[in-house]
């Protein structure tokens, strides 16, 4: 300030006048969008401010400190913030179904996650399924149920089911074999036939009948006839 009357008290009054006549005052030096009606003076045009007239009016309600403005009427939004008067945050890029509460956030709206908020939540309980929007279960490949949680075994698969959750598996039920499990496991009868004996001649000794035991193929037990033992009912019993 100092400066300026310095210049107002060096300068005559005839050289701060300008055009063919001296009619004309001289604006402030710096003054950019200003005017004068007496010398050295910065009357700002409409639309700017500051000492010289150099900085715009950001439009009426544009925010002081998320917006700019390169002139007069105008509202830019700093990175981060948008909207009309940038007021809004701006999501992280690529934030699907998210919002923030400051700028570049992505909190996920409910049945959604994920750093982009893009992958769905499925259903409750769905273990072997996949879902394209929140809530959903659709089953993947070899299961089936309401939650995807009950596998699909080997086609005509009898008297089995999946071995440990497999799908496409064929687990024998007791007493039964064969790869579709549709073999009843009867060892003693099978082993009669092969021999064209029945079974008890075959196995078991001395009047014993052979039982089949269905755990798995080929397990049997003789029951002895009065007064025999052993395995095979091949001892006489003390």
């Amino acid at each position: 300030m100092s400066f300026l009357l310095f210049l107002v008290t060096a300068i005559s009054p005839i050289n701060v006048l300008v055009g063919m006549f001296c009619k004309s005052c001289l604006t402030l030096p710096g003054c950019v969008h200003g005017t004068c009606s007496r010398p050295l003076e910065c009357h700002c045009e409409p639309g700017w401010t500051g000492i010289f007239c150099s900085i715009p009016e950001c439009k009426s309600g544009c925010h002081h400190q998320n917006g700019y403005c390169s002139k007069p009427g105008e509202c830019k939004c700093k990175f981060g913030w948008q909207g009309e008067n940038c007021t809004e945050c701006s999501t992280l890029p690529g934030c699907q179904h998210g919002t923030c509460d400051e700028p570049l956030d992505c909190n996920c709206l409910n049945g959604w996650q994920g750093t982009f908020c893009s992958t769905p939540i499925c259903a409750e309980g769905c273990v072997n399924g996949w879902c394209q929007n929140p809530g959903e279960c659709h089953c993947k490949v070899g299961f089936r149920g309401q939650n995807c949680s009950e596998c699909v075994p080997y086609p005509e698969c009898e008297h089995g089911g999946c071995l440990n959750n497999e799908p496409w598996t064929c687990d024998c039920q007791t007493g039964y074999g064969g790869f579709t499990c549709n073999e009843r496991l009867d060892w003693c009868e099978r082993m009669a036939k092969s021999s064209n004996e029945t079974k008890e001649q075959q196995i078991c000794q001395n009047g014993g009948t052979c039982i089949s035991v269905e755990q798995s193929d080929g397990n049997y037990r003789c029951q002895c006839s009065l007064g025999y033992t052993g395995k095979h009912c091949e001892q006489i019993a003390s």
